[in-house]
C-alpha cells in the first residue's frame, strides 16, 4: 500500500482517532497536541522517503537474518542408575541454594 500525499497532512481529528485506538487519554494541552501533530507529519514524511527506495531486487524475509540454528540435536544418553544418581548429586551439590534434595530458586513473580 502506498501512502498518498494526504497522509503527510495529519489532522487533529485523526490524532483524536489515534488516541482512541491506542486506548490512552487524549492530550488536551493545545501546545502538546500541536507537537504531536508535527511529529506525526514528520513520521509520515519519513515513510514517503522509504517508498522511494527501490526494493524490487530485494528478496522478502520472514526474519531479520538468513542464519540457521546451529544447535546440536538432542541425544539420549544411556546412563546406568548409579551414573545418573552421581550426576544428580553433583549438580545438586554445585547449585548455590538448596533445601534437602530440592534446588531453591528465587521467586519468579
Amino acid at each position: 500500500m502506498r501512502y498518498t500525499s494526504h497522509m503527510a497532512s495529519f489532522s487533529d481529528k485523526e490524532l483524536s482517532h489515534l488516541f482512541s485506538l491506542a486506548r490512552i487519554a487524549e492530550e488536551t494541552d493545545a501546545k502538546k497536541r500541536k507537537k504531536l501533530l508535527s511529529d506525526m507529519k514528520e513520521i509520515l514524511e519519513y515513510f514517503k522517503q522509504l517508498q522511494e527506495v527501490d526494493t524490487q531486487s530485494v528478496e522478502p524475509m520472514a526474519g531479520g537474518t538468513l542464519l540457521e540454528n546451529v544447535a546440536r540435536d538432542d541425544e539420549s544418553r544411556n546412563l546406568s542408575d548409579n551414573q545418573r544418581d552421581l550426576q544428580r548429586e553433583r549438580l545438586v551439590r554445585e547449585f548455590p541454594e538448596q533445601q534437602n534434595d530440592y534446588l531453591d530458586v528465587p521467586p519468579v513473580f
